[in-house]
């Protein structure tokens, strides 16, 4: 009685999960069994990442044509001026200029810092406020007291400290951020990029 050889398992490949043919040869590829197309497919160079590629590229559409806010921003703003002479009862010269600015530079504007304004409106209305008091009750002059409606003007008085003291609160806040929260806003804007291709924009 003659044995015939029993019939062998197909091998399957590691990668598509194919089964490899009988008359295909397997292949090896990293200590894995794999079929001759997914060879040629696993064998292609991956490529690098843009750092490691030692230059900069826009991280979703890979294009180099990139531009820093602070670059797009300065390119964005110009500026004219000119000088003329005004003929009439006499000839005045006067200067004037103007300024414009594209979207794009408008949009790519770094953080602003919040006004110090409020200290000086804190000094006028406290000064103002303690005048006022003070006229309203300063002794009597000669012919009776120094203003006519002295609770008037008290009472403005103390809307002037009320003011004053509204905008210390405001002015000691916006110092406390501009010092404390905005330097780190405007790093990051330096670090910013944006793709003048598809118009991502990114840190660096």
């Amino acid at each position: 009685m003659s044995s015939e050889p029993m019939p062998t398992q197909p091998e399957s490949c590691a990668n598509c999960g194919r089964a490899i043919g009988a008359l295909e040869t397997p292949q090896i590829w990293n200590e894995f069994t794999v079929c001759a197309a997914c060879l040629q497919v696993l064998n292609v160079p991956t490529q690098r990442r843009p750092a490691e590629r030692g230059r900069l590229c826009c991280p979703k559409c890979d294009s180099e044509n990139m531009a820093s806010f602070e670059l797009i921003h300065e390119n964005g703003k110009t500026s004219s001026g000119f000088v003329g002479i005004a003929f009439g009862a006499g000839d005045d010269l006067f200067l004037g200029g103007s300024k414009s600015q594209t979207g794009l530079s408008a949009r790519t504007a770094p953080p602003a810092q919040k006004t110090d304004i409020f200290w000086f409106v804190a000094i006028v209305f406290g000064i103002g406020g303690i005048f006022l008091f003070y006229l309203a009750n300063a002794p009597l002059g000669p012919d009776g007291p120094r203003v006519d409606d002295p609770d008037t003007v008290r009472g403005f008085g103390l809307l002037g400290v009320v003011v004053c003291i509204v905008s210390l609160v405001i002015a000691v806040n916006n110092s406390r951020w501009n010092s404390k929260v905005w330097p780190s806003l405007y790093r990051q804007w330096k670090s910013t990029w944006m793709c003048m291709r598809c118009g991502s924009c990114f840190r660096i």
